[in-house]
């Protein structure tokens, strides 16, 4: 009988607990349709909205049209990229930047970030205008401007919109279009936050070092690990004795 009583108490939380989920879901139901289809509830647990996740979400989204297929994307699909592109450029370079100051994030800072211009970003739809790397006398050690870097980074995503294979390559500093595309990121930001720019030749030197000094890292780390342990153990033994 104490089982049967037992069996019967844990069936009525089942129920009671399987109510209020239902309750629950309902309210978080309520509350989306209230607001116009805003995820209240969602967007209070996980954190404020991001200003450009949307936007690189739809660039990544329409790199990948035609790929694995063996079909060419068209010009129009090549336009579009570069749009979006400009789009997830300017979120994360202007809007981000521009919201992260009017949070007083870096009001201790002894630079603040200035978001990249307009006029800069322009270079990105512009499809006729040919990227730095492919402009007549350009050096690997010329340092881009702004807009260069734009005009880069869309010409990288173009030429990944445009390619067939898949899956889309890892990173590799002997790859060309992955180089170019992390130089040019990457002293995007720089020139953000007011750091001196590198050019594509010293990037690639740069990022050719990464991995050993990592690994390098690693092994220091370890090894000092490994002698804390020693000496814990002989204090230990020490203490035995």
């Amino acid at each position: 009988s104490l089982r049967a009583d037992s069996e019967a108490a844990e069936k009525e939380k089942a129920e009671a607990e399987g109510g209020d989920d239902k309750g629950g879901d309902n309210g978080e139901g309520g509350g989306e349709s209230g607001n116009g289809g805003e995820r209240t509830n969602g967007a209070a647990a996980g954190g404020e909205k991001s200003t450009y996740m949307d936007a690189v979400t739809r660039l990544r989204d329409l790199m990948s049209i035609g790929v694995g297929d063996g079909a060419k994307p068209s010009s129009a699909d090549v336009s579009s990229v570069r749009s979006a592109a400009r789009t997830a450029l300017s979120a994360l370079f202007a809007d981000e930047i521009r919201k992260q100051i009017g949070m007083d994030r870096y009001k201790t800072a002894d630079r603040v970030p200035v978001p990249v211009g307009e006029s800069d970003l322009a270079s990105c739809a512009d499809a006729a205008a040919p990227p730095p790397s492919e402009r007549e006398g350009y050096q690997p050690t010329d340092v881009w401007s702004e807009s260069d870097c734009v005009a880069e980074l869309a010409s990288c995503f173009a030429e990944v919109a445009s390619s067939t294979s898949q899956p889309l390559p890892e990173f590799d500093k002997d790859d060309e279009t992955a180089m170019r595309f992390v130089a040019a990121a990457s002293n995007l930001r720089s020139r953000v936050f007011g750091i001196e720019a590198q050019s594509l030749y010293s990037a690639k030197g740069i990022a050719g070092n990464i991995i050993p000094a990592i690994a390098t890292t690693n092994a220091i780390c370890a090894g000092l690990q490994v002698l804390q342990a020693f000496r814990i153990l002989r204090i230990q033994l020490e203490e035995k004795k």
